[in-house]
């Protein structure tokens, strides 16, 4: 497995960043800063945290420093895999966010939502392989993944959120488009039953809004810091 976790700034309140860490496997219990295999660095053996190497950084480290290679890298999983999985099997509507922060606030009001690691740009085939037969809604930014998910998608949608209110994003996720290649024929669409399943697919989720919410609908507070674990399986 490995974490995420969040960092906020003291002295810039608008500057987060989102970081990965999964254990090194060495005796000492310390971790690695990546998900990729490669060279590493650390200023000294008491540190926890391996670093990826950076030359000039690591000159400047005291002569306790280190330096290794780590030949593994993590596996290529969907965040949350566990819940991602179950709400497949179950038929609930799956939105993919951009990232683990967009990710964490659509699960704040209850409903599954996944990303992968570094944002949608490092999305990859094996991410892809566990959504097969799924209801997708593409939420912002992840939508420039559109065209790798829709040959194994159910039902693929692509929603531009920019509120905090769940009764909105309920309601422009049931209005929202089905997503259809542009080199996809018309035959092919009608085969996949997009059309003629798009009404009750939309009371099935407003079943799960009304089931799910939490509070006057107002987006609740995400964690900023600590760590969420990312389980393998």
């Amino acid at each position: 497995m490995f974490e995420v976790w969040y960092f906020n700034y003291a002295h810039d309140k608008h500057r987060k960043e989102v970081r990965q860490r999964r254990p090194s496997g060495e005796p000492d219990q310390s971790w690695l800063l990546s998900l990729d295999a490669g060279e590493f660095m650390r200023p000294a053996p008491d540190k926890k945290n391996w670093l990826p190497f950076n030359a000039a950084e690591f000159e400047q480290y005291p002569a306790t420093r280190q330096r290794k290679f780590f030949d593994s890298a993590a596996p290529v999983i969907p965040y949350q895999l566990s819940d991602l999985i179950k709400a497949v099997a179950a038929g609930r509507v799956i939105y993919v966010a951009a990232d683990e922060d967009e990710a964490e606030f659509i699960r704040g009001f209850g409903f599954v939502a996944t990303c992968c690691a570094g944002g949608a740009k490092n999305w990859q085939p094996e991410h892809s392989a566990f959504l097969r037969g799924a209801d997708v809604v593409l939420y912002n930014g992840a939508k420039i993944i559109a065209q790798s998910l829709a040959p194994i998608t159910r039902r693929l949608r692509i929603l531009n959120f920019a509120n905090d209110n769940v009764e909105e994003l309920v309601a422009l996720t049931a209005v929202a488009e089905d997503y259809v290649p542009a080199n996809e024929p018309v035959s092919t669409r009608r085969d996949r039953g997009i059309a003629g399943a798009r009404i009750h697919r939309r009371q099935n989720l407003r079943t799960q809004s009304k089931t799910n919410m939490q509070g006057p609908g107002r987006r609740p507070r995400t964690h900023r810091c600590g760590s969420h674990r990312h389980p393998t399986q």
